[in-house]
């Protein structure tokens, strides 16, 4: 039997992003993965999320550095959480990555 999986995409760039969503789009599922807490990262990917109801995969972090405490991390995810739904991301499309080391 073969079973099918979410394919992801973490390329930095919105505009391949949005080419493989389209490219994607009604053949199978897709989730998007890395997306930070930093504004440019979150304007450019967050609006192709929504557009294609892609699950977002979320990092405890900003766009430069891995946060040394829960604290510091949980305040990214909390921030990602707010910009997603402003752009109409449910929170059932939300996964975060504490990113435990």
């Amino acid at each position: 039997m073969r079973r099918s999986c979410p394919h992801t995409n973490s390329i930095p760039s919105s505009a391949v992003i949005r080419n493989g969503a389209e490219h994607l789009a009604g053949r199978r599922s897709w989730m998007l993965n890395s997306v930070k807490n930093a504004p440019s990262v979150l304007e450019d990917l967050l609006p192709i999320a929504r557009a294609f109801e892609a699950p977002v995969i979320a990092l405890a972090m900003d766009e430069e550095t891995i946060p040394e405490t829960a604290d510091t991390r949980l305040r990214h995810c909390r921030a990602i959480r707010n910009h997603a739904q402003q752009h109409g991301i449910p929170d059932e499309n939300l996964y975060f990555d504490p990113l435990v080391m």
